[in-house]
């Protein structure tokens, strides 16, 4: 079941980054800053209910197991028209297997209603998914390739 996330969420959602962060390409080089994350979570859910973000969960078993949270901005930062994005699109391996595609349809649904929007942007990276099968969903939901995401790790 696919619902609007609340803040009594949060702690849940935690659970899921920290779950997700443990099996990262970041596991060994940090950890998750957990007021720093909580306070994230807690605007965009705020947010969410008057219409300035999207927050939705993923339900298995009256379980959260999985969750998006968008936001919009302007283009580059600079611009006069905005961008819709994801900014946390993450599941547990014990979410439904359609809740994740329907997670991204409500932002995409959200995105869609933002009058200043000129486009919707997600990614996909190897840091806890598999970029090539969330590509997959992205471009059966509509999305386009559009360029390529390059790192340098900095060894200390």
């Amino acid at each position: 079941m696919i619902r609007q996330a609340t803040l009594s969420d949060i702690w849940r959602l935690l659970e899921i980054l920290q779950e997700a962060h443990s099996r990262s390409i970041y596991a060994d080089v940090c950890g998750i800053d957990r007021e720093r994350a909580k306070g994230l979570l807690s605007e965009g859910i705020a947010a969410s209910f008057n219409g300035q973000a999207f927050a939705a969960v993923a339900e298995q078993a009256g379980q959260v197991e999985g969750f998006i949270l968008g936001s919009e901005e302007p283009l580059y930062l600079i611009g006069d028209k905005t961008v819709v994005t994801d900014l946390f699109w993450v599941a547990t391996s014990r979410v439904d297997a359609r809740d994740p595609r329907q997670l991204m349809a409500g932002l995409i649904s959200w995105g869609r209603l933002r009058p200043n929007a000129a486009e919707i942007r997600c990614g996909t990276t190897p840091v806890i998914q598999e970029p090539e099968k969330a590509a997959r969903m992205l471009n059966r939901l509509g999305f386009e390739p559009y360029g390529t995401f390059h790192r340098m790790e900095i060894k200390r």
